[in-house]
């Protein structure tokens, strides 16, 4: 975005969506819940991105869009394969892949395309839960490993929109971690320590919740250049913890200095 101009009138359009989405601000008290996070049963993590006029539909997207979707239940990266829902549900602005909880109990995972080109992942439990720790005390975890697998698989499904129209940038990713303050961070590489124990090289969290918004150019040009936008999220979130050591890659094993997508099945 070279123009002052125009660059202030994506912007103030970026502003009005965050806001309506509840991506703005961290300080909210219905912060992610906007649009379709509210339908996440114990929301963790949301990632959006943005078009640079989300609030224009564009044209033709959506004459192809359930077949194609449907084959994007799950997006192949790297040694391995996110999955990024079971169902397809239409929705009045998107069309979502969605893994249920079950009968009123919400959505626990998502990943949607809007009418206006926008792409969104939201996460409950693959993104962080609640679990008992070896003193019996429960702590709240965030799975980092995962959130780099999605941020990666969603920056994916982005580039791969079925219209040429949705390359255009610029773009906006915002990226939201919910309940954060003093969280332990795990699902971490082969080699690494394991949060809950004693050994463990990191805190908990100081903040309430995490934030970030990235103004981007243009779309990843390739996959590879896919992974890096979702390391520069994993360096964020594990700076968060007081660390900057890319404890989601493994350091030791074949794959030592690399990101194993199939760890997300451990």
């Amino acid at each position: 975005m070279s123009e002052p101009k125009e660059t202030e009138l994506v912007r103030e359009r970026w502003r009005r969506s965050l806001a309506a989405e509840a991506l703005d601000h961290a300080d909210r008290e219905d912060f992610m819940l906007g649009g379709l996070g509210a339908r996440v049963q114990e929301p963790t993590v949301r990632l959006l991105m943005l078009p640079p006029d989300p609030h224009a539909e564009i044209p033709g997207l959506f004459d192809s869009i359930w077949d194609w979707i449907g084959t994007r239940l799950t997006i192949p990266l790297g040694n391995g394969e996110v999955p990024l829902g079971d169902n397809v549900v239409p929705t009045a602005h998107a069309a979502a892949l969605v893994r249920d909880g079950g009968e009123d109990r919400g959505w626990r995972n998502y990943a949607a395309v809007h009418r206006n080109g926008a792409v969104e992942v939201g996460l409950g439990d693959r993104g962080g839960a609640n679990r008992s720790i070896q003193n019996g005390d429960e702590a709240r975890f965030f799975w980092l490993i995962p959130v780099v697998a999605y941020t990666w698989g969603m920056v994916e499904l982005a580039r791969d929109l079925p219209v040429d129209a949705s390359l255009d940038g610029p773009f906006l990713l915002a990226a939201a971690l919910k309940d954060t303050q003093d969280a332990l961070l795990g699902h971490r590489g082969n080699g690494w320590a394991p949060a809950h124990l004693p050994w463990n090289n990191l805190g908990r969290c100081p903040d309430k919740h995490l934030l970030w918004h990235i103004e981007l150019d243009h779309l990843p040009k390739d996959p590879s250049a896919s992974q890096a936008l979702a390391f520069q999220i994993g360096d964020r979130v594990e700076n968060a913890w007081g660390c900057r050591q890319r404890i989601y890659l493994d350091r030791q094993g074949e794959l030592d200095g690399h990101f194993d997508v199939n760890r997300l099945r451990l």
